[in-house]
Parts: structure tokens; C-alpha cells; sequence
């Protein structure tokens, strides 16, 4: 349930993750491409890297796996949603679709890496 938890708070503050990654590039008056970029990258990296952590050594079946990530991709559309309620149409290729998709494959990312290097399993009475 705190992994759950987790999974929905990651998902919505994406947007802000974005934001302090726009930042350093930010233009006066305009909505730069590097701005863009640098904000995806940034929500990339911190959805990669929570759920990561998140997901970690999970002895559960291959579907209770997916729970999680597909917890946070839901909370990433509703953030992505949320933003495009707020501030209007124009928000959503500004801002809405780069979190939406950098959000999406950095919570693959993760869950590919960690499906395919898992931890070594400890042997019994290690402790």
C-alpha cells in the first residue's frame, strides 16, 4: 500500500520535476525547445529513478509487478490532465505530452532494468 502510495505521488509531481528542469533554460517570453527538452529529460530521469527504487525487489507473481508502474502512468496522465485544465489548450504540447511521454518511458526504463538485472537472492540464514 506505500508503494502504491509512492507510485501516485511520483506520477503527480512530474509537473514540477519538469519546471525545475525548464528552468535553467528558460527564455523570456517564449517557450524554447531547450527548455522543453531539458524539462522531459529532467521528468525522465526522476520517473526512471523513483520507480526504480519503488518497484526494488519485489517477490511478487509478473502481474502484481505491473501494478505499480501502471499506478504511476496513470498518475502521470492525471497530472498531464490536470495541467491541461489549468492552463488551457495550448499547454498540452508545451508541457502535457512531453511529461506525459518522458514520464512513460522513463517508468519503462526502469522496469526493464530492473526486470532484467534483478538482485542476486540472498542465500538462506544471511540475514
Amino acid at each position: 500500500m506505500i508503494r502504491m502510495s509512492l507510485s501516485v505521488v511520483v506520477g503527480l509531481l512530474s509537473p514540477f520535476v519538469f519546471i525545475l528542469g525548464a528552468s535553467p533554460f528558460e527564455v523570456r517570453g517564449e517557450n524554447s525547445l531547450r527548455e522543453i527538452i531539458a524539462g522531459a529529460v529532467a521528468v525522465l530521469v526522476y520517473c526512471a529513478i523513483c520507480e526504480f527504487w519503488i518497484v526494488g525487489r519485489m517477490a511478487r507473481p509478473p502481474r502484481a509487478r505491473w501494478l505499480l508502474p501502471a499506478t504511476t502512468v496513470l498518475s502521470l496522465c492525471a497530472a498531464s490532465v490536470l495541467l491541461v485544465v489549468e492552463s488551457g489548450r495550448g499547454a498540452w504540447t508545451l508541457s502535457a505530452l512531453p511529461i506525459l511521454i518522458s514520464g512513460c518511458f522513463g517508468v519503462g526504463a526502469a522496469v526493464l532494468i530492473r526486470s532484467r538485472h534483478p538482485r542476486a537472492a540472498r542465500p538462506p540464514g544471511a540475514g
